[in-house]
């Protein structure tokens, strides 16, 4: 069954606005539509704050998006990194576990797979990754993030120093059962958040690391009230954000799961489900 909670009402008094970006914000093009980009710089003019909200590492969120409005903060990482745009600083960060990032690339030797380590901003990957990525992904958008947006390391298993400076794991899998034993492996050391934005792919943070967290915190250090924000995202990594906001909403293209979640759902990011919501906030 679709599920489709249909937004009928005008939202008043947003103060901030969290917006996911891959399967939300952005079409299945990594395309934002430009009646979108002209309401949220409306609502930016109003004084409302728009947080892009994503699982990517900063070098990689659009400029066109940072550009378009009233963006002094960003959250990536899925929640595990807080960046001030006006100073370029990390307001807040949860770093991996000890021991997290070598037990992965131990498992991935002699595997079909491959691993980036978000860290500080930027995305470290194994020289010939880029290569291996578009083999297990033939999406042309996907494949160009990995050919543009990565720094190229010889061998990552010998880079100890930047282990324990990693936010976040993003992993690939070409086999499912390579996937699912290393999920094993990890939930036993503890201390994890394990979630996938698409098939065959894994998101490793630390366990308190989450949208939600880091919109609850951003929102303490703002001095906004959770009820004066609003929430959009499509993905598993957003669920946090969308029960902690004062207004959750749900992408079309959502799971069922997560339209349960939410306290509406609007159309899919291929036919302006975010510009619904953002013609109906006022401030």
């Amino acid at each position: 069954m679709t599920l489709y909670k249909k937004m009928d009402t005008v939202i008043h008094g947003i103060q901030m606005m969290a917006i996911d970006m891959d399967g939300t914000l952005m079409d299945s093009n990594d395309h934002i539509p430009e009646t979108t980009i002209r309401r949220i710089r409306q609502l930016s003019e109003q004084g409302i704050l728009v947080v892009p909200c994503s699982g990517r590492y900063l070098k990689s969120i659009p400029q066109n998006l940072l550009m378009m409005g009233n963006v002094r903060y960003v959250v990536t990482a899925n929640g595990a990194q807080i960046w001030s745009m006006r100073s370029l600083s990390s307001l807040y960060r949860l770093k991996l576990p000890e021991g997290t990032v070598k037990t992965v690339l131990e498992f991935l030797k002699g595997r079909d797979g491959y691993a980036e380590l978000f860290s500080q901003g930027k995305s470290y990957i194994n020289e010939g990754d880029s290569i291996r990525a578009s083999r297990i992904n033939h999406n042309y958008n996907f494949v160009r993030y990995f050919t543009r947006n990565h720094i190229l390391v010889p061998d990552l298993s010998k880079a100890a120093d930047l282990w324990n400076e990693t936010e976040k794991i993003n992993l690939f899998f070409l086999e499912a059962e390579d996937r699912e034993c290393l999920e094993g492996i990890l939930r036993q050391r503890g201390g994890l958040r394990l979630t996938s934005s698409m098939e065959g792919n894994m998101e490793i943070n630390h366990a308190s690391a989450d949208k939600g967290a880091a919109l609850k915190w951003l929102c303490s250090h703002l001095g906004i009230p959770l009820e004066h924000t609003l929430a959009i995202g499509d993905g598993d990594n957003d669920m946090e954000m969308i029960q902690y906001a004062g207004w959750g909403i749900a992408m079309g293209n959502s799971r069922d799961e997560l339209k349960r979640l939410a306290r509406y759902v609007t159309g899919d990011n291929d036919h302006g489900g975010v510009e619904e919501v953002l013609r109906l906030v006022k401030w």
